[in-house]
């Protein structure tokens, strides 16, 4: 069945952290180029720009979790409808030779579809 947007707990903890971590590194930006700027020598200057990179490389990492779990979930919807499809498609009889497409034993025939007995 195709669900319309709702998130499960998976893709709402890493769309969280996705934006903890960029408002972090958003916030390490403005404080660093401004506030912070006359106090960053040395290694104080290197520690909190590389804080400020691993914030945005996690932004990133969360980023493209979330594109794989998205694409992951639009194949597989995509495969469920395909096969709804073809599962409700009815077959063509082909004669002597039985028909085209395959079907269990519990499948109705196309006549018992149609109303035909």
């Amino acid at each position: 069945m195709l669900d319309c947007g709702m998130l499960e707990a998976g893709d709402q903890r890493r769309r969280w952290f996705g934006t903890l971590s960029l408002i972090i590194a958003l916030g390490m930006l403005f404080w660093g180029e401004t506030v912070l700027k006359p106090y960053l020598t040395g290694r104080g200057f290197v520690c909190f720009w590389l804080g400020c990179f691993l914030a945005t490389f996690f932004a990133l990492l969360f980023a493209l979790l979330d594109f794989r779990a998205i694409r992951r979930k639009s194949m597989n919807q995509r495969r469920q409808l395909v096969e709804q499809t073809l599962k409700n498609l009815p077959c063509e009889e082909t004669g002597a030779d039985g028909m085209m497409c395959s079907r269990t034993a519990g499948d109705a025939s196309a006549e018992d579809r149609r109303g035909i007995n």
